[in-house]
């Protein structure tokens, strides 16, 4: 069995943006994901937020959705949508510590 694992930042705690929100922008922004979806998602980050959620029942019930998905082909976005997406997020993070003047996108 493998072990492989997923790990959003939904609270920004190492990340300058929520990893779960740029998740889901990218699954709409490939069609991979309905409008009603991604509002039900936004409503559970929301919830989240407001510790009204429990977000290990919410990733559960996500990874039942995922059933017969390629995990290889899974984990080769995941690693193209971190390089893309998420390690810039971590570049703007250092940089807004560091009182630097972060140039180059947004999260």
């Amino acid at each position: 069995m493998s072990r492989i694992g997923a790990f959003f930042d939904v609270d920004r705690t190492l990340v300058a943006c929520n990893t779960g929100r740029l998740f889901l922008r990218d699954l709409r922004r490939r069609g991979e994901i309905s409008f009603l979806r991604a509002l039900l998602a936004m409503g559970w980050m929301v919830k989240y937020h407001l510790s009204m959620i429990d977000l290990q029942e919410v990733a559960a019930r996500i990874a039942t959705q995922m059933k017969g998905w390629s995990e290889r082909e899974f984990a080769e976005r995941c690693r193209r949508w971190v390089e893309d997406e998420v390690l810039r997020c971590c570049f703007l993070a250092r940089c807004a510590k560091s009182n630097a003047t972060a140039t180059t996108g947004t999260c």
